[in-house]
């Protein structure tokens, strides 16, 4: 480089004392930011490695826990951060092609992408919050209020029947029993040995309603509850998913048969004033908050689908537990809250990074309209570009290991 080239580069404003000429400290930055971004990659490499052993020791739970994600709001961050890819490298091209105004619409278009991304985010979070699927100690997960609009006031429990609990039927239970319930009960309840406990003589259908009996059903039992006979895993609805919550109601009517503890009418109900007078037949569950008190909190409803059912998520308890047929909301996996926990170390550790991402971008942003940048010098564009297309890699890794999980 002749003099009068280096005297020009150390005249231009850009180049610091340390370097010869404005090309040396380009490549130098770039240097020293693909060895930053190395160590973010080791890093994240890192995680992604524990989610491999933990996802390899306990698929049970990596398959219960990301039914509770959104692969919806998860899709609309993917193809926000791909497009952000796209107005970053845009920007970059207009930086060094001296587009002072295009330079500056990519990198508000990038920023608005980015803080659309974060948006989504604060909504995934906040429903993790409410319904309680939380990391260690935090994992409480809790049944959600009802929306209004069902009958009730806002956010509280419709007083209304609950839909589709009508009278229980006997009859029709003892067919459900006899294709759910017969191979660890019996035929007649007598129950089979070392896997069911009898029925037709059991304490617990005998001091039971069918409103109890049925959430019961519902909800199964674990090996660990202390009142468990047999010490094995009674699955809820009888394994069997297909099972609403009126056929759990049957059911229950017929085991109180079998058990002496119900009537010998077909029909298990109570009696109310109909119109005209005439009495009339009542759901056997009066209300959904009544409904609600038999479940135990640690039933989680179905996540809503797509963007659209975020909102007002569900009519009643009932219907979240049958939303998605052939899924059980019931018993967790034991240690169910470590899915979470890498749900919120790995998005939340990606979050941390694109508010930095942000922050750089605001902050070059403020350079342009003071016209710090151009064709001789664009390094913290492209250098922030980088930075940013890592970010954006790395989310592409995350959707898919934590919402499309089968």
């Amino acid at each position: 480089m002749t003099q009068s080239q280096m005297a020009g580069d150390i005249g231009n404003g850009h180049l610091a004392h340390h370097f010869s000429t404005v090309g040396q400290q380009r490549r130098t930055g770039k240097l020293g930011m693909w060895i930053f971004l190395s160590t973010e990659i080791m890093m994240f490499s890192g995680l992604f490695c524990a989610y491999a052993v933990f996802r390899a020791n306990h698929p049970a739970i990596f398959e219960w826990g990301h039914q509770f994600l959104d692969v919806g709001w998860g899709l609309i961050n993917t193809m926000v951060l791909i497009l952000s890819n796209l107005t970053m490298a845009m920007a970059v091209y207009c930086a060094q092609t001296n587009q002072r105004q295009l330079l500056m619409l990519f990198l508000t278009l990038t920023i608005i992408c980015g803080v659309a991304f974060m948006g989504v985010k604060t909504i995934e979070y906040s429903h993790k919050y409410q319904d309680g699927l939380l990391w260690g100690a935090l994992f409480k997960p809790e049944i959600p209020e009802e929306p209004s609009g069902t009958g009730g006031a806002p956010g509280q429990l419709a007083a209304t029947p609950v839909p589709g609990i009508l009278p229980a039927n006997a009859d029709k239970g003892k067919k459900l029993y006899l294709g759910t319930c017969v191979a660890c009960h019996g035929a007649q309840g007598e129950g089979v040995t070392a896997v069911g406990v009898p029925l037709r003589d059991s304490d617990l259908v005998r001091g039971s309603s069918v409103v109890k009996l049925a959430a019961f059903l519902k909800v199964g039992r674990m090996p660990t509850d202390p009142a468990s006979k047999t010490k094995r895993f009674m699955p809820a609805r009888g394994a069997n998913p297909t099972l609403m919550d009126q056929d759990l109601a049957d059911i229950a009517a017929y085991l109180m048969q079998l058990a002496g503890g119900g009537t010998n009418a077909a029909t298990v109900a109570t009696t109310g004033p109909a119109a005209g007078g005439a009495a009339a037949t009542k759901p056997a569950v009066a209300n959904a908050e009544e409904w609600a008190a038999m479940i135990p909190k640690w039933v989680v409803p179905a996540p809503p689908t797509g963007p659209a059912g975020l909102s007002p998520r569900f009519a009643s308890p009932q219907t979240a537990a049958v939303a998605r047929p052939g899924h059980l909301w019931t018993y967790p996996p034991e240690g169910a809250h470590h899915f979470f926990g890498f749900y919120f170390l790995l998005t939340g550790l990606h979050g941390i990074h694109l508010i930095v991402g942000l922050g750089l971008l605001a902050w070059l942003l403020n350079r342009v309209a003071k016209g710090h940048f151009g064709p001789a010098y664009y390094t913290p564009v492209e250098l922030a570009g980088l930075y940013w297309h890592l970010v954006d890699l790395v989310w592409i890794f995350l959707f898919p290991l934590l919402y499309l999980i089968h």
